[in-house]
């Protein structure tokens, strides 16, 4: 753990190539979202936007790149970054531990995907563990970071499975998949969901 000020050369570079894996996985994903889109990119945009990966990996490549140019900032400060952080680990664990048996991506969605939910996660908290500046967090910032995913989370359970549909966990890691992690094409490529790419009967 780095407890400097400020980021050290090393910590500058290393930042600098996790901010190419992400921006590459996030252009990735976001050229293939436009290849499928059937309503149009304005839509397709919105609904790129609309999921937890996308948007914890939108602030991983700010804050790296913020803190690889060293010009500071709010978004290369310590609780900036540390705030992305918890959003990028929190990505890969809900994928790893709930999302990624239901479905199997192939070609260049697969490595958007391993960018995305591996990749990035793993350098990025490599980084933060070991090269960046921490300065005065303690676990009242934490407490603070919490509330973005948990307020997510709950928008996702009431989005994508109301009430009456909770009967088990399977309804849930569906909800999940269609509302948290990045767009998924139905298996006929031809049914959509009106938030993402899920088959509209799921």
């Amino acid at each position: 753990m780095a407890d400097g000020k400020q980021p050290t050369a090393v910590a500058r570079a290393v930042a600098g190539a996790v901010a190419i894996i992400v921006v590459v996985s996030l252009a990735l994903q976001y050229v293939l979202l436009l290849q499928q889109a059937p309503d149009g990119a304005a839509l397709a945009t919105l609904r790129f936007l609309s999921y937890f990966t996308v948007l914890s990996n939108l602030l991983v490549a700010a804050a790296s790149l913020a803190v690889a140019s060293g010009r500071g900032g709010f978004f290369a400060s310590p609780r900036t970054t540390g705030a992305a952080a918890l959003y990028i680990a929190i990505t890969g664990l809900v994928y790893a531990l709930v999302l990624r048996q239901l479905w199997a991506p192939q070609g260049l969605q697969w490595w958007a995907d391993i960018g995305l939910h591996y990749a990035v996660p793993l350098a990025y908290l490599a980084w933060w563990a070991l090269l960046a500046p921490h300065g005065a967090l303690g676990w009242r910032d934490v407490a603070g970071w919490l509330l973005f995913p948990l307020a997510f989370f709950g928008w996702t359970l009431a989005r994508g499975c109301p009430s009456i549909r909770i009967r088990s966990s399977t309804s849930v890691r569906w909800a999940l998949r269609r509302y948290w992690s990045t767009p998924a094409p139905s298996a006929s490529g031809s049914s959509w969901s009106a938030w993402g790419w899920w088959p509209s009967t799921a």
